[in-house]
């Protein structure tokens, strides 16, 4: 009995000796982690899963299966980041787990990194030489690599391969459709639905590209037998509420969107809601922005949205306080941000707008959106280059993104960069082909390069779409003008001023028609409607002030010039005028002082501090205006005026010139027409002992203007050096006919009398 008693004892202990040594085994203790991370997946738990699986992972770093689940369990909890980082450590550990490298491969090309992706398509093909979704992985890293034929090649594989599977053929439709090959992107898509015609997915991608095509009743037809068949299908009623909309079905939108409403579909709601604002139904778009309230993760947008509703209906009290308060909770929320930078805007309040939109971008500096309304404030505060960095870093960030590419086409004209205002306007109407202000941009640069034939028919074209607005007559008019059709540009003016008086483009095009044609009464009683109905108007002012010059009235051009000074003070061009007044009053002292005035204001503001520096020259202070020019290029190397002014003080004096020739070669590549800057770059090279070199810069400065004496004198003096004594005669004679007592007619006449007795 003792016998017995004992053995069961030790069985017992030999027993428990098996659990303990079970339970102290890693691979046991990583393979129970496991199990019950998934039974908590299972049951809904996903937190309790990751802690499972992450537990497994500490026994085990190189655990592929456990490193597989976590993927997917951070997956399921939003953890995109951490998703990404496991799927691909997971499939680094299990190569040969086909579907884990399919997702591997699928999360990389849509991380754009093509190389490591077709790595996994690679492993996946080895592991399942007939894996369509590994084959498609790799045509889409082919595509990816810029091998777009080896993509679809890869395509037309898997295809043939699985007759059966929809997938290689809308694949293969997406690259066609990539390469610009629509009808064989339509075939694909097409044979998608006829190799799976049960397939939603395959309807609704041929469905979507018939909308991309314009196809739009095909695509309508396509969409409506998914929803017949699922009337609460989410993407087909999306899809099917884009078709209304790219119509311009506006009220047919409504009913798939409501649909789409009653699952409560969030992003539904915000559509709709905006859809019942845009067509004034006011009221019921509120209701559907306060639904959205509710949802923790839609609030922000909901408060936006609701503030947007007061704001524009003059509740702008309510508007500020709904986003304050919001702010309140979230600081940094870029979309309240933005939106309250782009109320004060409106308001005329740009300074707070501008430290709103600084905030914004500093809660996120890769938000597209906050750099792109950082790059509106900027220009609303005239920091030009401030607001081309913003709108180039928006884009950098968002290339497709159309504000930005209109914003640029627009800054870039104004900086006098119009290639690239041009390449920028015409990528803004292809990113945005309905947007109004990417035409308007497109027709001015189209005008400042001086493709007249082009800008006539665009602005024609907009004249007839949107009969009822200024700009486009005043832009048609522009362009009729530049060819010297005076009846036709004179028509399109009036018909802009009929609509609107003080519509800048039209009023200068049509006072230039007036003067020209010796009509001051007509002119001044246009400046006078233009004033009654916009006074406060910048770009008025400051036509109204060059007209009251020109009607010999300097007395009412000083008065505009203030005003418009006064409204904004930063108005360069304002400033410009008003100190061209004085010094062609010979107020020089009040003009410098206006334009200092502006410099404190804008330290960055060249024109201004350009100005400066001419009017110390005309004060005969060299000294001063070395200096302010200096200063300038210094700090930039496209002030090409201060550039041109200083290498010729330089020269004249004889004082540095390397670095004078150097700064005049500058200035001619930024303004290569101007004879002045010629003038300069062959001085220059004259005093450099270079008289060949001076000579030709010369020519083309008297060429351009044969008239000038200046130009005459150093081109005869720039012969005689060289030895072409007739030549020397013929421009030094000239520069004395046309002005005796020009600087440097004592040296001209010494020289002329020089060459009298040579043949």
């Amino acid at each position: 009995m003792l016998k017995t008693t004992f053995s069961l004892r030790l069985l017992c202990v030999c027993g428990l000796a098996l659990v303990l040594a079970a339970c102290s085994d890693p691979e046991v203790k990583k393979a129970r982690h496991l199990e019950q991370g998934k039974a908590h997946m299972a049951a809904g738990k996903v937190a309790d899963a990751i802690i499972e699986f992450r537990n497994a992972l500490k026994i085990d770093a190189r655990f592929g299966e456990a490193r597989y689940e976590l993927a997917q369990a951070f997956e399921a909890s939003g953890n995109v980041e951490g998703a990404v980082r496991e799927y691909i450590r997971a499939a680094d550990l299990l190569p040969d787990r086909v579907e884990v490298q399919v997702k591997a491969g699928t999360l990389l090309v849509a991380a754009q990194q093509f190389e490591q992706a077709r790595k996994h398509a690679d492993l996946a093909l080895k592991a399942d030489p007939t894996s369509v979704e590994a084959q498609i992985i790799r045509a889409y890293t082919l595509a990816g690599l810029k091998d777009m034929d080896g993509a679809i090649a890869e395509l037309e594989r898997a295809s043939v391969a699985s007759p059966g599977d929809y997938r290689p053929y809308a694949g293969l439709g997406a690259m066609e459709a990539a390469s610009g090959n629509m009808a064989e992107a339509e075939a694909a898509f097409r044979k998608a639905v006829e190799a799976d015609p049960s397939s939603t997915p395959a309807k609704l991608a041929l469905g979507y590209f018939l909308l991309t095509a314009q196809k739009s009743t095909e695509a309508e037809e396509v969409i409506g037998q998914v929803i017949a068949a699922d009337p609460k299908n989410a993407p087909a009623n999306r899809l099917m509420a884009l078709v209304y909309a790219a119509s311009n079905r506006i009220k047919d939108a409504e009913a798939p969107l409501r649909r789409l409403v009653d699952i409560n579909d969030m992003r539904a709601v915000l559509v709709l809601g905006d859809l019942y604002v845009a067509t004034g139904r006011t009221d019921e778009g509120r209701q559907l922005y306060e639904r959205l309230e509710s949802d923790t993760a839609a609030r922000e947008i909901a408060v936006a949205r609701l503030a947007g509703v007061d704001f524009r209906a003059g509740r702008k009290s309510d508007a500020y306080a709904a986003v304050d308060a919001q702010l309140g909770e979230t600081p940094k929320s870029v979309q309240l941000l933005t939106l309250k930078s782009q109320m004060l805007l409106v308001d005329g309040r740009r300074t707070e707008a501008l430290d709103i939109a600084r905030q914004a971008t500093a809660a996120d500096p890769k938000s597209a959106q906050a750099q792109y309304v950082l790059g509106v404030a900027e220009s609303e505060n005239r920091n030009l280059d401030a607001a081309i960095a913003a709108h180039r870093e928006a884009l950098s960030l968002s290339p497709g993104m159309p504000g930005p590419q209109i914003e640029l086409s627009r800054l870039l004209l104004v900086d006098g960069q119009t290639d690239q205002a041009l390449q920028f306007a015409q990528s803004a109407q292809k990113a945005a082909p309905m947007s109004l202000n990417a035409r308007i941009n497109l027709v001015r640069a189209l005008l400042h390069k001086g493709d007249l034939r082009a800008a006539e028919a665009d602005a024609r074209a907009m004249t007839q779409q949107v009969p009822n607005m200024s700009t486009t007559h005043a832009l048609y008019g522009r362009a009729l003008l530049a060819r010297s059709d005076v009846p036709g540009a004179t028509k399109a003016f009036d018909r802009a001023l009929e609509l609107n008086p003080s519509d800048p483009d039209a009023l200068a095009g049509s006072l230039s028609i007036d003067l020209s044609r010796k009509r001051p009464e007509a002119a001044r009683s246009k400046v006078e409607r233009a004033l009654a109905k916009a006074p406060n108007d910048g770009a008025v002012l400051v036509i109204a002030a060059r007209f009251a010059r020109m009607d010999g009235k300097p007395a009412d051009a000083e008065t505009h010039l203030r005003k418009a000074i006064e409204i904004d003070p930063a108005n360069i061009t304002a400033y410009n005028q008003l100190a061209g007044l004085y010094i062609s009053q010979n107020r020089l002292d009040e003009g410098k002082r206006e334009l200092q005035e502006l410099v404190k204001r804008r330290p960055d503001a060249v024109a201004a501090r350009t100005m400066i520096g001419i009017i110390e020259q005309a004060q005969g202070r060299d000294d001063e205006a070395i200096k302010v020019y200096d200063a300038i290029v210094k700090e930039t190397s496209t002030a090409a005026v201060a550039a041109n002014n200083l290498a010729y003080l330089y020269a004249d004096r004889g004082e540095q010139l390397d670095f004078a020739l150097q700064l005049a070669q500058t200035a001619k590549q930024q303004m290569p027409d101007n004879p002045d800057v010629s003038d300069t770059l062959g001085w220059a090279y004259y005093k450099k002992g270079m008289p060949e070199l001076a000579a030709r810069a010369f020519e083309f400065s008297v060429e351009k203007n044969p008239k000038n004496a200046l130009y005459q004198l150093h081109l005869g003096l720039a012969y005689a050096k060289s030895g072409q004594a007739e030549k020397a005669r013929t421009a030094l004679t000239t520069a004395l006919e046309l002005n005796a007592n020009i600087a440097g007619a004592g040296e001209a006449r010494a020289i002329l009398s020089s060459l009298q007795n040579r043949p």
